[in-house]
């Protein structure tokens, strides 16, 4: 049987056109890397050592919901230093 997401009781079912319609999705994925000093070269390292992983989480958003990849955004947050940064819009 296919894994299906839970759903909240009076919700509808996922793919029954019954409940809610998803219009977007964020993806927030915490990193435990080393901090570095915030620069422009050391956001651009730390987005391209996990934009494979972001970008697997977006289609796979993309092919269960049926949402084009502009409506889902992806962030990383490393933990240690707070930096934030964003997958660029599909």
């Amino acid at each position: 049987a296919r894994h299906r997401p839970p759903v909240p009781p009076g919700t509808g079912s996922p793919g029954t056109g019954t409940g809610p319609t998803v219009i977007g999705a964020s993806i927030i994925d915490f990193k435990t890397d080393r901090p570095g000093d915030g620069s422009g070269p050391d956001r651009e390292a730390f987005l391209e050592r996990h934009r494979s992983q972001l970008e697997s989480y977006r289609a796979g958003i993309e092919h269960r919901y049926g949402l084009e990849g502009s409506r889902i955004r992806g962030s990383l947050i490393r933990i240690d230093d707070g930096l934030v940064v964003d997958l660029p819009v599909a």
